[in-house]
């Protein structure tokens, strides 16, 4: 029993002492051990308390905590414009720039940060066909894959995905008038294929990290959709493409993802993303506080973290 008051009476330091073992050791029992005992110390308080003051007045205060939680949710969301002022990092596809266990803060903008290219409205649906034309510098050889050579490469393997491997910057990808281009990036110690640029009409635009890092919705027929089960995506603008009504459309790109969002595809569901247009744009990333939002993660059960994490790429 002491041991239990003791806990308690420390809770703050326990779950600060556990994420700090978590970080390093990154294992998915520190977190279910977190978890545990969050519920058990919000039981174990609200009982103590109830002892003292009453179960009514107990339950009276808590409502009450619960009422300015919501009231400071709703308030935040008013202030920053976005229905979503707070999240938690939950992949690494933004490191080194945005880690997992971040918890960030989200702001609403009338636009966004982003290298602009004026299109025509048309245009943009040959980045949502599923279908692209892949072609090889000094060859006549094409042929026709789904979302994207990489994708078609991380799943089957033959002459093309070897040569495609070793030289990437062979190899581009024709979408009506959208060209994309590869190169080679490094992850650790191993070069690997990686989108390099991106030309309209034949104008090239070489992709850097200078966009605004944008929270957006996938639409429901979007692969993101069905393997995050609707989650909200947090990828920077890499592009934003304007059409001639004034619309916008963003290119967003993972800072740890080989490729653009909208060229990842999946054999086995038959599924690819979409182009993100300005209403799916929940807001922009205003800034994010390290480690802090495992604790959310936590508590929906996401414990364990894949090799991105580890290996941050280096375009």
């Amino acid at each position: 029993m002491k041991l239990i008051e003791a806990l308690a009476e420390k809770k703050y330091y326990v779950l600060l002492l556990l994420l700090f073992l978590y970080i390093i050791t990154k294992t998915a029992l520190i977190g279910v051990i977190t978890v545990i005992l969050i519920i058990f110390f919000v039981f174990y308080d609200f009982k103590s308390n109830a002892k003292k003051v009453g179960l009514i007045n107990e339950l009276k205060e808590t409502a009450l905590a619960i009422a300015l939680a919501l009231i400071f949710w709703f308030g935040l969301g008013l202030a920053l414009g976005t229905s979503s002022p707070i999240s938690a990092i939950a992949s690494c596809s933004m490191v080194d720039s945005i880690g997992r266990g971040d918890l960030i803060v989200i702001k609403r903008e009338p636009t966004y940060v982003a290298d602009v290219i004026n299109v025509k409205k048309e245009d943009i649906e040959s980045l949502n066909k599923e279908e692209v034309e892949v072609i090889k510098e000094g060859s006549n050889e094409r042929i026709k894959v789904k979302g994207s050579l990489f994708s078609y490469c991380s799943n089957f393997y033959g002459e093309i995905c070897e040569e495609f491997s070793t030289n990437p910057e062979l190899f581009r990808e024709k979408r009506g008038k959208f060209g994309i281009g590869y190169g080679k990036c490094r992850r650790s110690a191993i070069e690997e294929p990686c989108v390099k640029w991106i030309s309209y009409n034949g104008e090239r635009y070489e992709i850097n990290n200078n966009g605004d890092v944008l929270v957006y919705a996938p639409k429901k027929e979007d692969l993101f959709y069905s393997i995050l089960g609707g989650a909200e995506i947090v990828h920077r603008a890499s592009f934003k493409l304007v059409d001639e009504r004034g619309r916008e459309y963003y290119l967003t790109l993972g800072d740890n993802n080989n490729i653009f969002d909208f060229q990842f595809y999946s054999y086995v569901a038959g599924k690819k993303n979409s182009v993100v247009n300005e209403e799916q744009v929940k807001g922009k990333v205003l800034f994010n506080i390290p480690y802090l939002g495992y604790y959310k993660l936590f508590l929906v059960g996401n414990f364990n973290e894949d090799r991105l994490c580890s290996f941050p790429l280096e375009r």
